[in-house]
């Protein structure tokens, strides 16, 4: 029997199939949503194999990204606004 898996979790059938848990129906019964964006419940047999807190990661390295990228854009917005006070506006289109 396999772990019970929590919503948010990656869940590998053994048969090719693989989901996310998207509700938890009862002891050992799911709903999953696969890779098509089809919908199925599903009971895990002992060939499956579930990933917890799969979910949950995806969101915060998207996160942690967009903050790198909004980082990124404030220093080269403040690069050029310094470069402008200064008068260097040949490089920078001032």
């Amino acid at each position: 029997m396999t772990a019970a898996a929590t919503v948010g979790d990656r869940i590998d059938m053994g048969d090719g199939r693989v989901g996310i848990v998207v509700e938890v129906r009862g002891a050992n019964l799911y709903t999953v949503s696969w890779s098509g964006g089809a919908r199925s419940l599903v009971a895990p047999d002992n060939r499956a194999r579930i990933e917890p807190g799969y979910f949950a990661r995806l969101v915060e390295e998207a996160a942690a990204a967009t903050r790198a990228a909004r980082s990124q854009a404030a220093q080269r917005g403040w690069a050029i606004r310094r470069a402008c006070a200064v008068g260097v506006s040949a490089a920078t289109g001032c």
